[in-house]
């Protein structure tokens, strides 16, 4: 069941991007609904095709601050919250941009700045 979760959710993910092309917002909105109800990797799929700018005012500030080169128990220090819930905000910005490191995190901001 669950290599058949993994192979719906990409195929989905892949439906996403295919309607996102087309301007066909609605048969994406749809899909995106779906991917919501298929557990965890859908929610991961959701917020990667979200992108950078559905981050939550949290996202951005802690976003701001990592890619200053501060640590993530600095950051919670800083912002008064624990330095797991730092870590979890930055995967979930991670998604939504499509990287995997801080350092990818920094290339991806100074791209879309220019």
């Amino acid at each position: 069941m669950t290599k058949d979760r993994g192979a719906a959710v990409e195929q989905l993910r892949e439906a996403v991007e295919v309607f996102e092309r087309c301007g066909c917002s609605w048969r994406r909105d749809q899909v995106l609904e779906t991917l919501r109800h298929l557990g965890k990797p859908g929610q991961r799929a959701v917020a990667a095709s979200a992108g950078p700018g559905s981050l939550t005012g949290r996202e951005r500030e802690i976003t701001a601050l990592a890619v200053q080169g501060m640590s993530s128990r600095a950051i919670g220090d800083l912002l008064h919250i624990g330095e797991r819930t730092v870590e979890s905000h930055l995967a979930r910005v991670y998604l939504k941009f499509g990287v995997h490191s801080r350092q990818q995190l920094t290339d991806a901001i100074a791209m879309h700045a220019r």
